[in-house]
């Protein structure tokens, strides 16, 4: 597949070199082409999982929408990402054909 890069910045962070994870923490935004972002307090990225997961509130914005919700998981492979609960869901500039 191809790869297409992510941004991810927060406060602090760590990697944990022998496994290739990922920990960061403290405003965390990860962006992708200015197309979305995510907003969330902490990350953990897995590397043998190729998942990243949140225990934390979550707001994502792009494509015209904004979804909120706690926890969530990135399925890396699939490309998809799953909200885990108390999901709310803003769909913007909707045109009626």
């Amino acid at each position: 597949k191809d790869a297409k890069p992510l941004t991810l910045i927060g406060n602090e962070g760590k990697v944990i070199t022998n496994t290739k994870d990922i920990e960061i923490w403290g405003n965390v935004v990860v962006s992708s082409d200015n197309r979305y972002q995510f907003h969330t307090h902490s990350l953990k990225y897995s590397s043998k999982k190729r998942e990243i997961y949140t225990p934390d509130k979550i707001k994502f914005t792009g494509y015209g929408m904004e979804l909120r919700g706690v926890g969530m998981t990135i399925d890396i492979d699939r490309e998809r990402f799953f909200v885990l609960n108390d999901v709310s869901t803003i769909v913007k500039n909707l045109k009626a054909d």
